[in-house]
C-alpha cells in the first residue's frame, strides 16, 4: 500500500509543476458512463483501467506485462471549468527488453477496440485538412527505458479490426535507451523539428520518427507527417486516419507524466 501511495503521489505532485518538459492486445470496452465534465477527479491503479473525458478516454494499459507482477501503474484524471489534466506514473522491473505498458490517451476507433471515441475519427487521409494535437502545458520525467509517443493507427476500414492495420506510426518526442524497430531511412525536418525516419515490417508497415532536435512543442499537425509519408509512396491518401493515441511506452524505470489540457482538432 506504501509503494501505491508513493506512485500516486507522484502524480499530484505533478499536477502542481506544470510547465513538454523532460528532466497491444484486446483492449475491454468503452466506459458506458463517461465522467462527468465539471469536477472530475478520478485516480485508479486497475490494470487496463478506462476513464472516459468529453472525446478521450485516459487508458492504464499494460498489454506487455506477461507474467509480471511486481510492478506499479496507476492514471489520474482531473477536470473543472476552467482546465482538464491528465496524468499517469509508472515503476517496472528491469526484465527482459519487450515494452511492458503504454500508459495513454486515446483518440478515435483504436482498431483493438471496438468504437469510436469520436465521430471525427477514422477518417480518409485524402479528406484530412489538418489533425493538429495540442496542449497548454506537459511534463514527462522517467528513467530506465522507454519514451514518449503519438502511436498513430493507419487502417484501410472505417470500422478497423486488428487485420484491418497498413500502418502504426510512432511520433517519438522523447526517449531513453529504447530504439525504434525498423531501419533508418533518413533524417528530416516536419512541422519545425527534425526527426530520423524509421520503417520496418511488423505485423503491419511500421514507422517512426524519432525526434532529435532540442525545442519542445506544445502543437504538432500530424497532416505534415502524412504529406511527407505520401509524398515517399510510404502512405495512401485513401487508407483512413483511424486513432490517435498519446503516451509512455514502458520498458522498465519508473518515471510519471501530466498532460493539461489536452485537445485534438480534426479538420
Amino acid at each position: 500500500m506504501k509503494q501505491k501511495l508513493l506512485y500516486i503521489g507522484m502524480v499530484f505532485l505533478l499536477l502542481t509543476n506544470l510547465g513538454c518538459n523532460s528532466n497491444g492486445t484486446t483492449n475491454p470496452p468503452l466506459n458506458d458512463n463517461p465522467s462527468s465534465k465539471k469536477n472530475l477527479d478520478s485516480t485508479t491503479c486497475a490494470d487496463d483501467a478506462r476513464i472516459s473525458v468529453d472525446t478521450f478516454v485516459l487508458e492504464n494499459n499494460v498489454w506487455g506485462k506477461g507474467e509480471l507482477t511486481n510492478y506499479q501503474q496507476c492514471i489520474t484524471a482531473k477536470q473543472n471549468d476552467t482546465s482538464t489534466t491528465f496524468g499517469w506514473s509508472w515503476n517496472w522491473p528491469a526484465v527482459g527488453g519487450n515494452v511492458k505498458a503504454y500508459p495513454e490517451i486515446i483518440f478515435g476507433y483504436k482498431p483493438f477496440g471496438s468504437s469510436t471515441t469520436s465521430p471525427l475519427l477514422p477518417k480518409k487521409i485524402i479528406d484530412l485538412q489538418s489533425a493538429v494535437v495540442s496542449f497548454s502545458n506537459c511534463v514527462t520525467s522517467f528513467n530506465g527505458s522507454g519514451n514518449f509517443a503519438f502511436d498513430i493507427w493507419i487502417t484501410d476500414s472505417a470500422t478497423p479490426k486488428e487485420a484491418n492495420i497498413k500502418h502504426e506510426i510512432m511520433i517519438w518526442l522523447e526517449k531513453k535507451i529504447q530504439q525504434p524497430a525498423g531501419s533508418f531511412v533518413e533524417q528530416v525536418t516536419i512541422d519545425g523539428s527534425t526527426y530520423d525516419y524509421y520503417r520496418g515490417p511488423l505485423s503491419w508497415d511500421y514507422i517512426a520518427f524519432v525526434k532529435t532536435s532540442s525545442n519542445k512543442v506544445s502543437s504538432i499537425n500530424l497532416s505534415d507527417f502524412f504529406t511527407y509519408l505520401i509524398n515517399k509512396n510510404h502512405l495512401s491518401a485513401n487508407e483512413f486516419l483511424a486513432a490517435i493515441e498519446f503516451g509512455n511506452e514502458v520498458i522498465s524505470g519508473m518515471g510519471s507524466t501530466v498532460i493539461t489540457n489536452y485537445k485534438i482538432e480534426i479538420k
